[in-house]
């Protein structure tokens, strides 16, 4: 979908930024799907808004669209594409039946006994080297033009690993997916894909996603973007240096004659076991 940047800008310096991206999210899915619908009920949906904030906004919006949600601009430029379209189709059709028609001749020339033209060997002017030349058409038809290619679709942002992920942290929340999605988890997705694009693991996302839940006491969060803070505070706890463990000697403990022991270098345990014997035996 062509977007001019200067004709926007200056057509919709007077929208917040809730009323952006309800427009944007609009013409979107008009230009997908070649038109809106008319109910209020599923133009909030798909303006990922609530009908509280759709009714506030609806007033703005319906300011860009002609009566029925139809657009002027972007009908011109379906219209355009369109056309571009029926011109590469209607080109590619002439070339294939040029191409058709020529072995339609060679067959039919062949079967009249005619002599197929022979190739006949030719001297290179620049190294010396013999060169074959190209058989002329018959009946002097020039080649037919070579297709432009189209211009190849682009992959798309957002890779599967993302939406599953998305899927999964929305789990967590305790929010639904797919069409019961509330307007705050639209494009978690997309969130998720930067995060993933960082070098955040799905392991560290889930660990800070789920110690983020068990902290939070008033029900689900508005948008993935909740549990960001508890997610880079577990991607910089994973990464902090483990401490090194220093070991330390070993220290004995004698025995003392007066019934006390100390701490020391010496017989240790050993001293301990003779100084009772002794007392037991009435040494001591």
């Amino acid at each position: 979908m062509p977007l001019y940047i200067a004709d926007y800008r200056a057509d919709t310096s007077h929208l917040d930024a809730a009323e952006h991206g309800a427009y944007l999210l609009l013409i979107m899915h008009y230009w997908t799907t070649g038109g809106l619908p008319g109910d209020d009920r599923q133009l909030a949906r798909i303006a990922c808004m609530t009908a509280a904030e759709w009714r506030r906004a609806r007033l703005t919006i319906a300011a860009f669209f002609d009566p029925g949600w139809r657009h002027k601009r972007i009908d011109r430029e379906l219209a355009r594409v369109d056309e571009t379209s029926s011109k590469y189709a209607e080109r590619a059709k002439k070339a294939a039946s040029k191409r058709w028609s020529k072995q339609d001749d060679k067959h039919a020339s062949s079967m009249l006994g005619a002599p197929e033209p022979q190739p006949h060997p030719e001297k290179n002017g620049g190294d010396g080297g013999d060169a074959q030349a190209r058989d002329p058409d018959p009946l002097g038809r020039p080649e037919p033009a070579q297709e432009p290619a189209l211009p190849a679709q682009p992959a798309s942002l957002i890779t599967p690993e993302a939406h599953a992920l998305a899927d999964e942290l929305a789990a967590i929340a305790g929010v639904g997916a797919g069409p019961d999605t509330p307007p705050g988890w639209c494009g978690a997705a997309h969130r998720v894909q930067a995060w993933l694009s960082r070098g955040w693991t799905r392991d560290a996302v889930l660990i800070g996603a789920r110690a983020s839940m068990a902290r939070k006491r008033d029900g689900p969060p508005g948008g993935v973007g909740y549990f960001e803070p508890a997610i880079a505070r577990e991607i910089a706890a994973q990464a902090k240096p483990i401490p090194e463990v220093v070991t330390l000697p070993a220290k004995t403990i004698h025995g003392d004659p007066h019934g006390s022991y100390r701490q020391g270098r010496g017989d240790g345990f050993a001293a301990i076991a003779a100084h009772y014997a002794a007392r037991a035996t009435g040494g001591g």
